[in-house]
């Protein structure tokens, strides 16, 4: 078992340093995309299709630029879901501007894990499918679904 989990951390070291080093030096290593890989190396062992499934994720939506330091793409989305806060729930959006509770700052470990920091294994590997399959679109749907369910406790 020991020697499992040491070459599963050899295994992601070794895509993440390709990554940070290699494809993308610009952006590097940002803490958050460790789950990311991860869940990818629990699903896809071979580490070349696995930094290729890493990579092409990191380009859906232009999703690495959730990993750039001033995190462009963590207050693209918190502005698309205030937008869609204000035209679907006034209500709820007043009271979490009320309260200065900041989106950005709610959603910035869930977004930057895709939720694997927050959520079970099922759970996470559905929520990376569907980011696969529909990218930030299915996000931006899960966390209105998820201010919605929880508007009673929110409010």
């Amino acid at each position: 078992m020991n020697a499992e989990i040491s070459t599963g951390q050899n295994k992601l070291y070794n895509l993440l340093k390709v990554y940070a080093l290699v494809l993308d030096p610009e952006i590097g290593y940002t803490q958050g995309m460790n789950f990311i890989a991860a869940m990818i190396l629990m699903h896809v062992p071979n580490e070349v299709l696995a930094c290729q499934i890493f990579t092409k994720l990191l380009a859906k939506d232009n999703w690495a630029r959730m990993y750039i330091s001033s995190t462009p793409k963590l207050f693209d989305i918190s502005q698309l879901l205030q937008d869609r806060l204000l035209a679907e729930d006034n209500e709820l959006h007043e009271h979490l501007l009320d309260h200065q509770i900041l989106l950005e700052v709610v959603l910035a470990g869930p977004l930057m894990t895709l939720f694997a920091n927050t959520t079970c294994f099922s759970v996470t590997t559905h929520i990376l499918n569907c980011f696969i399959l529909d990218g930030e679109n299915y996000l931006i749907g899960l966390i209105m679904n998820i201010l919605k369910s929880m508007r009673a406790h929110l409010l």
